[in-house]
């Protein structure tokens, strides 16, 4: 009996948590980007469908949010360079499968900490004019509150609207961890590791939304953040991500390596053994 419970606890969290996946996450408020304007933004679909947003940082690997693929259990995920326009198919577009998966070893679906994730693909992907990699920042390269960045992805140009065909684009202020702090208290704990940007009152509208999770922030051509909401878009607040900066000496030793054939099944072992303890925890409350 108890094992049932636990059993029917798990499918049911694990439910949910895909359902908030597959409904993703998209930019309101943007604009119309240029083909071949952003090279380094990538598509990661599922079963051929929009699922998360990332960035291409060497030719191998693509640098996204841990909670787009921690529960990936099948093959059915591709990844998508030189894409712009998402009902067509473009001339330089090319849909790659993933080799390997590497969440970040402290991530923590509960509270979304250390919410990153490197994909490699399963051959290296070739530059052109619509496919290219983008720089991540140095040790010694801070982004000042204040500073006018972009974030890119396919999106809702409403809240619940349909998600844009064309690539978007919109401009984001990054704001202190002291003020993020004070919006998100007690609801989510804003670390050295997050960066937040928009929000302010000029840009109230201008948002990430629903299936852009993952997407990348960039400042002065450097990947800096990359998406990880903690609230639904329709409900205010600074955009939050997480801060490329916090994790250097991880991306580079892992993109050192070519992508081998690993599975990602020590990482879904991990989360179901978390996702059980949130369930006996809430049985017992």
């Amino acid at each position: 009996m108890w094992i049932n419970l636990v059993t029917f606890g798990i499918l049911l969290i694990s439910v949910n948590i895909i359902n908030v996946c597959e409904a993703g996450e998209r930019i309101v408020g943007g604009e119309d980007t240029v083909n071949g304007e952003f090279p380094y933004q990538v598509v990661i679909t599922h079963n051929g469908i929009l699922h998360c947003g990332g960035a291409l940082i060497n030719k191998y690997w693509v640098l996204t949010s841990a909670h787009c693929l921690y529960l990936e259990l099948n093959d059915n995920f591709k990844v998508v360079v030189g894409n712009w326009k998402m009902q067509e198919i473009e001339e330089e577009e090319e849909t790659i499968g993933i080799k390997q998966i590497i969440i970040h070893p402290h991530y923590n679906f509960l509270t979304e900490e250390n919410d990153i994730c490197l994909v490699g693909l399963e051959y290296p992907v070739v530059d052109s004019s619509s496919v290219s990699v983008i720089s991540i920042p140095g040790e010694q390269e801070p982004v000042p509150p204040g500073q006018n960045c972009t974030f890119t992805g396919w999106g809702e140009k409403q809240h619940n609207g349909d998600i844009s065909n064309i690539l978007q684009k919109v401009s984001l202020a990054v704001v202190s961890n002291k003020e993020c702090r004070d919006e998100y208290a007690d609801e989510f704990q804003v670390t050295d590791s997050i960066i937040c940007a928009g929000g302010t009152e000029s840009q109230q509208n201008k948002v990430p939304c629903r299936g852009d999770r993952g997407g990348p922030l960039q400042c002065n051509q450097k990947l800096v953040g990359i998406f990880s909401p903690v609230r639904d878009c329709s409900q205010g607040g600074y955009p939050v991500f997480t801060r490329v900066s916090s994790y250097l000496h991880w991306i580079r030793d892992k993109i050192s390596k070519v992508p081998t054939s690993s599975s990602n099944k020590t990482n879904t072992i991990n989360i179901l053994l978390l996702t059980i303890i949130t369930f006996i925890n809430f049985l017992n409350q």
